[in-house]
């Protein structure tokens, strides 16, 4: 996936999906909203689950429960966007998330 589709999941769909504190503040657009819940369930779904609630279809056979997305506790009140967006592209890495 591309870096900048990646960027923007993480600063504009994500956190409408996980964070109740995010969804109070810059709502993003409908159609901003279906695309990010798009490319969740096509890259993160499958060991974070349908929900982020880190209950994947595959996370039995992980062997680390993966992070449950809803409880990603906000940094200075604001969803931590930037720190997410290092680990999504690569720049911050997570042995769990394997090679990039």
């Amino acid at each position: 996936m591309n870096q900048k589709v990646l960027l923007w999941l993480v600063l504009v769909a994500a956190p409408t999906l996980v964070s109740p504190l995010a969804r109070t503040q810059n709502q993003p657009r409908v159609e901003e909203r279906g695309m990010g819940r798009k490319l969740f369930l096509q890259n993160c779904a499958s060991c974070h689950g349908v929900n982020g609630d880190g209950r994947g279809i595959v996370s039995p056979a992980l062997r680390k429960q993966p992070t449950d997305l809803t409880r990603i506790p906000p940094q200075d009140g604001k969803f931590p966007s930037e720190a997410l967006a290092k680990v999504i592209v690569g720049e911050l890495a997570l042995p769990v998330h394997g090679q990039r």
